[in-house]
């Protein structure tokens, strides 16, 4: 079936046969008989644009995905060109197809069809469809321009939304009309080229602006501020530490839950709160004895904002910001007199200071303190340098996989035959595909050029964003035989992948903190360029930590000339893998951090 819809040629017979098909599908009222019909129709002629979309619609709920396909079809510029968006029902599904498009990250795609939408503005209301647009942020732009625009077009669409005096989005039908309108700003972090802090800040505007009930502040916080922190500093120390993230393994949870677990029970009393919003079990709050699960259902925010405000916090502790859409909503409430972001995503919420108060980041992975604030909206205070800012483990013991238990010892090259031929220079990026940002691009098409036995392994994803990834290295005629695109490894695998790699890259913008740590502790090297976001500097921070800076690189050249020499010296490669396997005991166990959350949650009691 999908075949035939987008391969066929029609000759014009086929058009008139499948016109006079379609004409009597109205006498009919038995579904089946008119789905059946309308695949013969579409069998006859795939163009057949009336036909694709009345069996897109009976396909709903039934074969959804078929039924996405049918409107893409339908909606191709070859079969249904802009002009004819001319009745409400089409500019309805258009809408549909866009947002399954944004469900699957295809955002090149849901742009052009938002784009199609807004222009039909002087006839229908579009104005969810513009908020869509001007939130819609890809993780995979085509190029360094594409990047630059892509900014310059959401602030400027940001801007323009911000301008108008009033923006009713009473016509949404939807469950949750804010969910529908407003995307996740989650991939900013790679645009390292523009000013987070500002667009976070604008994002925040629009978000009240739109949705102006979002503004909230708990009853108990109207009473007598003074009172009640005089109170509860005498007191153990209460915090919610709240996150849409503690489910197991994520790398969130992995970060914090070394501090959480031992901070003083003698001073703090915690309170998790999970903001469910993937609907994942979390093993590790059923060892905890005070939680609040919270999942994206009727008056979810109503029930969370009262549970919270009657805990009468003295802080609550958000992990993570803006990798979800329930935990941004909620973030604009002011819950507690103190509330504080911290690095589950190292941007700044971009809200108002009197309500989300502080920032918590880490010196080791900052620039100095005035050019740091400078990218939060939150007051920023900061871990010192002297010490690493998380109390990590580590995730192998005995050459086994903490997280399985599968022995990694015996995985050589050859255990990768699938993918790519054992010999040459193995040059690997584990990274989140969406933190390679098309600057990257450039530095692995050098290194390419700079070690003919160079071979390139990155983290691969979808069929649409791998063409995009490849397209990208095409473009900028990269020697593309000679990169290897492989999926998401088992922990033990790719724990082996750090080890037989002769060099590890760190992605450029945004860099490895979780990978970073798991490639060091198994004496993977790691080439990185500090950016200034801190979201590309955690590498720096580990380095530094473990007093080795050789693979800390000030510029392209640097970054590209490092890692070809540690791909190609071999005798050098094997210095500094045992030189990072000397330190690397650094990172872990590090009680110099506990001690350091335990002062920072004291001094900010006593301000």
């Amino acid at each position: 079936m999908n075949n035939i819809i987008l391969d066929k040629k029609v000759s014009e017979d086929d058009k008139n046969n499948s016109d006079m098909l379609l004409s009597k599908l109205d006498t009919i009222n038995d579904n089946n008989i008119k789905r059946n019909m309308l695949k013969n129709i579409i069998e006859v002629n795939p163009y057949n644009s009336n036909a694709l979309i009345q069996l897109a619609i009976l396909e709903f709920g039934i074969n959804s995905n078929l039924a996405f396909i049918l409107l893409e079809k339908a909606f191709s510029n070859d079969v249904l060109p802009i002009q004819k968006l001319n009745n409400y029902k089409l500019i309805y599904l258009m809408g549909l197809l866009a947002r399954y498009k944004i469900e699957n990250m295809e955002y090149n795609s849901a742009e052009v069809y938002l784009s199609k939408i807004i222009k039909e503005k002087n006839n229908f209301p579009t104005i969810a469809q513009e908020i869509q647009l001007a939130t819609l942020i890809t993780g995979y732009p085509y190029s360094i321009n594409d990047a630059k625009n892509i900014i310059i077009n959401i602030e400027n669409r940001i801007n323009n939304l911000l301008k108008l005096d009033k923006i009713d989005i009473s016509y949404v039908n939807d469950n949750d009309p804010y969910l529908f309108c407003m995307l996740s700003f989650f991939n900013l972090e790679i645009y390292h080229e523009c000013n987070i802090k500002s667009l976070m800040n604008k994002y925040y505007k629009l978000m009240i602006k739109v949705f102006p009930e979002l503004i909230y502040t708990s009853p108990h916080l109207k009473e007598n501020k003074k009172q009640i922190i005089n109170k509860k500093i005498e007191n153990i120390c209460h915090i919610g530490i709240i996150s849409a993230f503690f489910s197991d393994n994520s790398s969130v949870l992995l970060d914090f839950k070394g501090v959480i677990n031992n901070l003083p029970n003698n001073k703090y009393k915690i309170t998790f709160i999970y903001i469910n919003e993937s609907n994942k079990e979390s093993n590790y709050l059923k060892t905890k004895k005070n939680v609040l699960i919270y999942y994206n259902k009727d008056k979810w925010l109503e029930k969370c904002r009262k549970d919270i405000g009657e805990l009468n916090l003295d802080i609550l502790f958000y992990l993570d910001s803006t990798m979800s859409r329930m935990i941004q909503k909620l973030l604009i409430s002011k819950l507690s007199n103190i509330q504080i972001l911290s690095h589950g995503h190292p941007i700044t919420s971009g809200i108002d200071n009197n309500i989300v108060n502080y920032y918590i980041s880490w010196e080791g992975a900052e620039l100095e303190y005035d050019k740091a604030q400078e990218h939060y909206t939150e007051k920023l205070i900061l871990i010192p340098k002297t010490t690493i800012h998380q109390y990590y483990l580590p995730v192998t013991s005995n050459n086994k996989s903490l997280f399985n238990n599968i022995s990694y010892e015996n995985i050589t090259r050859d255990d990768f035959k699938e993918f790519i031929e054992s010999s040459g220079n193995w040059y690997l990026c584990m990274q989140k595909p969406f933190k390679r940002h098309p600057e990257f691009d450039y530095i692995l098409k050098d290194i390419l050029n700079k070690d003919p036995e160079g071979k390139i392994i990155l983290h691969g994803d979808t069929p649409y964003h791998n063409k995009i990834i490849i397209d990208r290295l095409k473009n900028i005629n990269t020697d593309i035989t000679r990169i290897y695109l492989i999926p998401v490894q088992p922990h033990h695998r790719l724990i082996a992948l750090y080890k037989v790699s002769d060099v590890i890259l760190d992605s450029y913008y945004a860099g490895g903190c979780t990978t970073t740590r798991e490639a060091l502790e198994v004496g993977g090297i790691v080439v990185t360029l500090p950016t200034n976001y801190l979201g590309g500097r955690w590498s720096y921070g580990y380095y530094n930590i473990i007093g080795v800076d050789d693979m800390i690189a000030k510029t392209k050249d640097e970054y590209i000339n490092i890692s070809v020499k540690i791909a190609t010296n071999k005798k050098y490669n094997i210095i500094m893998k045992n030189k990072i396997l000397d330190n690397v005991n650094k990172l872990f166990f590090q009680k110099s951090a506990i001690n350091a959350w335990d002062t920072i949650f004291q001094d900010i009691l006593k301000l």
